[in-house]
């Protein structure tokens, strides 16, 4: 069975009130899933007990990436009239973590987190290159700043969503016990 027939599958479950320790072991007995791609799988997905203000925060997330996106979007078009690739990877990497993090998926909230990183320093590497003289500086140096400030909100918004819901990730992968098997649920879900 594909990876997605089981997420939207387990999706089906959990909102039926289903622990995800016992989603894991109905599929573990009968999917021909491994272990360790089971849990990953597990652990990327949030539980149906989230707090109502964490999916709010995610909703106002998916409104900045949607947003981001088409910023991306004008960039490529006008990338295309340099036939900068640059642009277009950046473009179809953003598209992705943004159908990823629509979808709540806790495997790309910190490498989306990083992306953000990365676009701040290349609007400012950008912007030291713009000639101060240009009678548009002012101009650019104010978009810049709420570019930044709006990225850092929505950075902050990541991390707190990100630390609330998908607490057991740690780094790019989720923790693992002592038994070295992946951790897939908040520790706060376990003990209720």
């Amino acid at each position: 069975m594909k990876k997605s027939k089981i997420r939207k599958e387990v999706k089906g479950i959990l909102k039926n009130g289903t622990s995800k320790t016992e989603i894991y072991e109905l599929l573990r007995q009968r999917e021909n899933i491994p272990d360790e791609e089971l849990r990953k799988l597990l652990a990327s997905i949030p539980d149906t007990n989230t707090d109502k203000i964490d999916k709010i925060l995610h909703k106002i997330i998916c409104v900045f990436w949607a947003l981001f996106a088409l910023i991306e979007i004008s960039n490529v078009i006008d990338g295309l009239i340099s036939l900068d690739l640059k642009l277009l990877i950046s473009f179809i990497v953003t598209v992705y973590i943004t159908v990823q993090i629509w979808r709540f998926n806790g495997n790309l909230y910190l490498p989306a987190i990083v992306w953000l990183g990365l676009s701040i320093i290349n609007v400012l590497r950008e912007f030291y290159s713009i000639d101060p003289y240009n009678p548009d500086h002012e101009l650019y140096q104010i978009l810049i700043y709420v570019y930044i400030t709006v990225v850092m909100i929505a950075i902050a918004l990541m991390l707190i969503v990100r630390k609330n819901v998908f607490g057991y990730y740690k780094w790019f992968k989720p923790e693992t016990n002592f038994k070295n098997e992946i951790i897939f649920e908040n520790y706060k879900t376990t003990l209720n």
